[in-house]
């Protein structure tokens, strides 16, 4: 089946991570050799980032990387000016849409990762009759905080697709309840055989909970700090690594001061891929503090690598840590944070590696989440072909 995917986030050098885990499922669909995959990626770029990074680098980029044929088109995002960022990235994804059709042939469908790349979607679906599936990610939609000028053409996207998907089952049945329309529940994928268990043993004796967020408000590291001070009141000799960069690191590093649990925790910036595998195999559990996510990955990528996990009920995560048995869920205050987290070190013991591997494995592996992907475009295909 010819695939092409269309998104509005991939890694490129002014983020690594940013979208990585569209860059996972497209080379996740490529394994199967009937397939032929590709990504057309438009990427709006901050201001905050060319300043960070001190590059002026924009425009198209090719690449081929495990068999994905890939466009990136970076672009300077203008701030609060949703409109032009979604007209810029229609026009110019549907120039390498018609370019990448030229050369390879029109694809059997497209899979949109995000409203934001929608209206090429669209567009290339009256052009040239291509059917298009929609993956939803954002948060926006569970805090209401689409703006205004985005929301008809959410509407627009929604409406039209052949097939709409939201990350978790309480995020689709918030998007079904919102468009009146279906959407169906497929995860993220996790690469397990990136995420392993851990083949050395633990490089320290303190127990260790790991995090990986950027430093936003929906991330709540504060509360999550305030957490781990009553954490080590009981267990003084635990610690916490924190990954991630971004508007609020700064003032969550004064926190953790303010807090006098700074010397117990680690602020280690932004990791690469492998780091990250490295912190999630030598940590004891990972913790998410969010106020909101629609899915969770890193909840999945430390499953994978046999870790117990603890985390806040925010939609996302409860279609993951659906099992006592991989981890806690608890409510969005420190208190109740902080109790899970003592749970979790005092009953820590009594987790099987083996046993949350396999759940991870069972739910959100590339063959099984894949398979889910492969049925839906194979019923688009036949209908559109019939």
């Amino acid at each position: 089946m010819h695939i092409l995917i269309l998104a509005s986030g991939y890694p490129t050098e002014y983020s690594l991570n940013q979208g990585i885990f569209f860059r996972d499922q497209a080379e996740s669909l490529a394994r199967n050799k009937e397939n032929q995959v590709a990504v057309i990626a438009t990427v709006p770029v901050s201001i905050k980032a060319v300043l960070k990074k001190r590059l002026w680098s924009f425009g198209v980029k090719k690449t081929v990387r495990n068999d994905v044929r890939t466009v990136v088109y970076t672009f300077l995002n203008l701030p609060k000016v949703h409109r032009y960022r979604m007209l810029k990235s229609r026009k110019e994804a549907m120039k390498l849409i018609e370019e990448y059709i030229r050369e390879f042939g029109k694809p059997d469908l497209i899979h949109l990762h995000g409203f934001q790349s929608g209206l090429q979607a669209i567009d290339a679906k009256k052009k040239f009759g291509i059917p298009y599936v929609v993956t939803e990610h954002s948060t926006q939609f569970i805090d209401d905080i689409v703006a205004p000028g985005l929301e008809p053409f959410a509407k627009a996207v929604f409406e039209q697709a052949d097939v709409a998907i939201a990350v978790s089952v309480p995020f689709a049945r918030i998007m079904t309840k919102r468009y009146g329309r279906e959407f169906q529940y497929i995860p993220n994928v996790v690469d397990t055989n990136i995420f392993q268990l851990n083949p050395e043993p633990k490089e320290n004796t303190e127990f260790t909970f790991f995090n990986a967020a950027a430093f936003v408000v929906e991330k709540n590291q504060p509360m999550l700090l305030e957490a781990f001070a009553k954490v080590l009141e009981i267990h003084p000799e635990s610690r916490l690594r924190l990954a991630g960069t971004g508007p609020d690191e700064q003032t969550t590093r004064e926190y953790a001061k303010e807090l006098k649990v700074d010397n117990q925790v680690d602020f280690l910036g932004v990791l690469p891929r492998n780091e990250i595998v490295k912190e999630m195999q030598q940590m004891d559990a990972f913790v998410l503090s969010s106020r909101v996510e629609t899915f969770g990955v890193v909840l999945i990528e430390a499953l994978s690598c046999g870790k117990p996990v603890v985390s806040t009920k925010c939609f996302g995560p409860e279609s993951i840590v659906t099992s006592p048995e991989v981890g806690i869920l608890c409510e969005q205050n420190a208190a109740d944070l902080a109790s899970a987290m003592i749970r979790m070190i005092e009953n820590h013991a009594a987790y099987n590696k083996e046993m949350i591997r396999k759940h991870a494995i069972d739910r959100f592996s590339n063959e099984v989440v894949i398979n889910q992907l492969m049925d839906v475009y194979q019923t688009i295909v036949s209908k559109s072909n019939a």
